[in-house]
């Protein structure tokens, strides 16, 4: 079998590559980019470029996850169990939505998400909820399904004109930009395109290959806690939901907590974040067996355990405990003298753990600005991949520390009074001064304020909130004492009520009875 290959190709590769497999000669596509990875941020920039005008190709390494009845990885009775039909939910907010309206799918896809206006709060020992707004009463984030949505857009990809590969695997890219694929019954072809670009997940082949052309520093860290998935059915009896549906539902218990999302079937997915080890821990319940799973709810998630009409105790048991990791690498891009040009995008840049719901939404505004990029440079993509690698490597490492930083604000902070008179002091100081003025949570859902600019925003809200907070903390010392010494003169009376109710307007759960009894006064 002849072998056509550059002669910057590594000989040692060649080698292994073509070991018991045809090697076919190389095909030049100097007009058409490739598109490594058809999930959500494959399928949206693959759908971007070929509306821009570019000629795409697109190389999934799974077989296509449309099709029924096909196994994949061991699954049984033709079950999927790749990653992309994977049940966990995605939160759709204003980053995503806008790179939708940019391939006109927005409208399409609003159809088949579920609004969630704020966080349904199930404090232990309590019944019911609290409902904390996620912003203004039009503000809301959507519960949508990854594979239908994945579906949609490789579907449209297909349809304005990208060339989808399935079962293509990445072995290698040369220094002159030669992509090397092995398809599933084992041909080798060696594809010389216009660019390479990588959105094939936290563990990228295009990542791995980038990291011989240049120098690239990367950082793989796995956090303690690891997830896993469970299933609220819907009614029995009714068919509908057995929660408030427009709400993102948390059992926030500190070191671990239990999130709800909603589905259009009327179930809820639902996600427990926990370590892995420990007395809480997702493998130390589970190897205590059905008893240990059955008191670690009863124990936590008490008022929970009705909705799952007896299955949390054997999906506990059979589904994975699966990591939370996050990457961070410098560059995004390279660009080599012998004209290579590869840049990368989602979770290939920039995986995060999902704190914030922000993976998804932060990889379509990858995209986008990718796209704004390369119209600035007039379709110059060297020079728009360098712009790209400048701009948006400092968001990435920004969202990837407001979702590390959110978990304990989801796990503990969610049940603090403190906190939520911090919330309500944002909100309030927003109404006043919208533009100079954003709660962290609207900046990094609700806006496309650069996340690297959130972080910055964000520290210098909380530093003048931190100060005033001082400030009032010696003033509300003087205030008590003026009227502590006023309960004794004709005006106290007047003095304590205004005081009372200026405090119940901030700490409306706490209790102010005898605050200024005189056994209040010697303490």
């Amino acid at each position: 079998v002849s072998i056509d290959l550059p002669l910057t190709y590594n000989k040692s590769n060649i080698a292994k590559i073509a070991h018991n497999r045809k090697m076919v000669a190389t095909r030049t596509i100097d007009d058409t980019v490739l598109v490594v990875g058809g999930g959500l941020v494959g399928g949206m920039f693959a759908l971007m470029l070929r509306q821009e005008g570019f000629n795409v190709e697109m190389h999934e390494r799974r077989p296509d996850f449309r099709k029924e009845d096909i196994a994949i990885e061991g699954g049984a009775h033709g079950q999927l169990t790749n990653t992309t039909k994977r049940s966990i939910n995605l939160a759709l907010s204003y980053r995503g939505i806008c790179a939708l309206e940019q391939v006109g799918l927005k409208h399409e896809v609003m159809k088949l998400v579920i609004p969630m206006k704020g966080r349904a709060v199930h404090l232990q020992g309590k019944e019911g909820f609290t409902l904390q707004p996620y912003g203004t009463a039009d503000q809301a984030i959507n519960s949508v399904g990854r594979t239908e949505l994945n579906e949609l857009l490789l579907t449209q990809a297909e349809k304005a004109g990208v060339k989808i590969v399935f079962e293509s695997k990445l072995e290698s890219i040369s220094r002159d930009g030669v992509a090397t694929f092995t398809n599933a019954n084992g041909v080798v072809e060696a594809i010389k395109p216009q660019a390479v670009f990588g959105s094939d997940g936290a563990f990228s082949a295009v990542r791995d290959q980038m990291s011989r052309l240049c120098h690239l520093d990367f950082n793989r860290k796995y956090v303690p806690h690891g997830y896993k998935e469970l299933t609220i059915p819907a009614d029995p009896k009714t068919g509908d939901f057995q929660m408030f549906p427009n709400a993102l539902h948390i059992w926030p218990r500190h070191d671990f907590m239990m999130i709800a999302l909603p589905n259009p079937d009327k179930t809820f997915t639902c996600t427990l974040f926990a370590p892995f080890e420990g007395p809480d821990g997702l493998e130390t319940i589970k190897r205590g067996g059905e008893a240990s799973v059955r008191k670690y709810f009863e124990r936590n998630f008490a008022d929970s355990i009705p909705f799952f009409q007896g299955n949390h105790i054997s999906e506990f048991m059979s589904n994975p405990s699966s990591p939370l990791l996050t990457c961070r690498l410098a560059p995004w891009s390279v660009v080599t003298e012998e004209g290579a040009k590869v840049a990368l995008l989602g979770d290939a840049a920039h995986a995060i753990v999902p704190f914030y719901g922000q993976g998804m939404n932060a990889g379509f505004e990858d995209c986008l600005v990718l796209l704004e990029c390369l119209r600035e440079a007039n379709n110059n993509i060297a020079l728009a991949i360098k712009n790209y690698d400048r701009i948006r490597r400092p968001a990435g490492n920004g969202i990837a520390d407001l979702s590390l930083n959110n978990y304990h604000e989801m796990s503990s902070k969610t049940a603090s009074p403190m906190f939520q008179l911090k919330r309500k002091v944002d909100k309030f100081l927003h109404s006043l001064f919208p533009q100079s003025w954003i709660p962290l949570y609207t900046m990094v859902s609700f806006t496309r304020i650069p996340y690297n600019e959130v972080v910055e925003r964000a520290q210098r809200q909380d530093k003048i909130l931190n100060t005033a907070g001082s400030i009032f903390r010696y003033s509300a010392v003087a205030a008590a004492a003026a009227a502590l010494y006023l309960s004794h003169s004709e005006h106290g009376t007047t003095v304590r009520n205004a005081f009372d109710r200026t405090f119940m307007s901030f700490f409306p759960s706490v209790e102010l009875k005898g605050l200024f009894s005189s056994s209040a006064a010697k303490q």
